[in-house]
């Protein structure tokens, strides 16, 4: 057996100890992810926030793997593979500049990476035919979240899994914010499965951990995700892609977009059209743009660019003034409006899988409704906000 072991500055090193992972590691579908920035463009406003899909998958694989070491599950082998398989694999489907993209996609990304793993024409769909094909399975029902083991899911995607720790330790790095600095060895280790529900549980020590991952992610929105300055950078690609299929529709391109052309029809990507696409193909298709004849376009493509923030407008009447002199034509191509909701509660949403607490004497509460630091679901309808942005 093969063993890799690769640097990371997060989680101070990652270990490859399993033919099947090595495998999907060296796979193409998922060294595409080296091209697909993390944080889409919060470049622009954070210059260092960049890093890649490809560095938080390893990320995740390694959380995952490393919990699994703690809880040391009573399951196959096949089971266990497929645990570590969903963490490495899980954002296989997401499109140039991550998130962005699905304004622009008619299918989201947990459904065209499933589509990635099934493909028999993928390296990764070879890996699990040749070394686990059954692992391929129980990865997808991971992904769904129906595996019939609780925890599986669990690790993967949840109000408090490994997908979230490490971006939250990754983007708050990249970006320079403190809000998620997280003890994830602590949260890791206080880790375990439930004897009776097979549900990932915490013991109560570590409820602080948890407080603080709930806090770090509301903090990260309102500061960096959802910053209204972030948000309008970010309008930058969805009015580029908007105006390039108006434009297309109506015949007035000029320069022949080949790889862009299923996006440009609003239609569902086969997997070979998807997998071309990467940041690199967006930004050369964004710098031709540049000589189009349609000023709007132009406008936009050069804003891109040279990273200029579109202009923005807040409050509720001057939103409303501004939309009632605006070309309804245009909408969503070189101007919108955007609601920024910086309520807690709008942020706790309902949770297919809750974090759980289990107290020394085995009773077993969500983590939400046993805490008093993060149990608050008040809201101010006076914070909810709308904002204006345009070119």
């Amino acid at each position: 057996m093969n063993k890799k072991h690769i640097a990371d500055s997060i989680l101070e090193g990652i270990t490859i100890d399993d033919d099947l992972i090595i495998a999907l590691y060296d796979s193409k579908e998922l060294k595409r992810l080296a091209r697909i920035n993390h944080l889409g463009l919060v470049h622009f406003l954070y210059p260092m926030a960049k890093h890649y899909r490809f560095e938080h998958s390893l990320g995740v694989y390694e959380l995952t793997r490393r919990s699994l070491l703690m809880l040391k599950p009573d399951v196959s082998k096949t089971t266990y593979r497929a645990v570590l398989a969903a963490g490495l694999l899980h954002d296989l489907g997401h499109g140039p500049f991550s998130h962005l993209f699905e304004s622009v996609s008619v299918k989201d990304h947990e459904e065209y990476s499933i589509d990635i793993i099934n493909d028999k024409t993928t390296d990764v769909y070879k890996a699990f035919e040749k070394i686990e094909p059954k692992a391929r399975e129980e990865v997808v029902q991971i992904l769904r979240g129906v595996h019939p083991l609780p925890w599986c899911n669990q690790l993967i995607s949840s109000e408090v899994d490994m997908d979230r720790l490490d971006y939250l330790l990754r983007d708050a790095t990249s970006t320079g914010a403190s809000y998620g600095k997280i003890d994830w060895r602590w949260l890791i280790k206080n880790a375990q499965i439930h004897s009776k529900t097979n549900e990932l549980v915490f013991k109560e020590k570590a409820l602080s951990v948890i407080e603080s991952l709930l806090l770090g992610r509301y903090h990260m929105n309102i500061s960096v995700y959802w910053n209204p300055k972030n948000v309008a950078n970010t309008m930058l690609y969805t009015f580029w892609f908007k105006r390039m299929i108006q434009l297309f529709k109506e015949n007035k391109l000029k320069n022949v977009y080949t790889y862009l052309i299923p996006v440009l029809e609003e239609r569902e990507l086969t997997t070979e059209e998807f997998l071309i696409l990467d940041d690199s193909i967006v930004q050369s298709a964004i710098r031709y743009s540049t000589q189009e004849d349609d000023k709007y376009l132009v406008r936009i493509a050069e804003m891109f660019l040279k990273q200029e923030m579109p202009r923005r407008i807040f409050g509720d009447k001057e939103v409303k003034e501004f939309i009632a002199k605006q070309d309804k034509k245009l909408e969503n191509q070189t101007w919108t409006v955007v609601k920024l909701d910086p309520n807690f509660s709008s942020y706790q949403k309902e949770q297919k899988f809750p974090a759980k607490i289990i107290t020394n004497d085995g009773e077993v509460f969500v983590a939400t409704k046993y805490s008093t630091v993060i149990n608050h679901t008040g809201e101010k309808k006076n914070m909810v906000k709308k904002l204006a942005v345009y070119i």
